[in-house]
């Protein structure tokens, strides 16, 4: 084979590869784009900080049992 035509193969595969890159991305791109999220699948903020102050209680509460009992050992 000519140096010529292993430049030409050569070319024409990078130029395949770029073109499945491309279109790969673009997918990606438009399903991205796709992604939407409305109010009514988020949860209520009240709920949220609801949830937190209950996990708070529940932290203080085990931590306060386990001073204890490290002062009563």
């Amino acid at each position: 084979m000519k140096t010529n035509t292993k430049i030409l193969i050569g070319i024409g595969i990078a130029a395949a590869a770029t073109t499945a890159i491309a279109y790969g991305v673009y997918r990606e791109l438009k399903a991205i784009r796709n992604l939407t999220i409305t109010v009514d699948d988020l949860p209520d903020e009240d709920e949220a900080f609801e949830e937190l102050a209950e996990e708070e209680v529940v932290e203080e509460a085990v931590e306060e049992a386990a001073a204890e009992e490290a002062v009563a050992d």
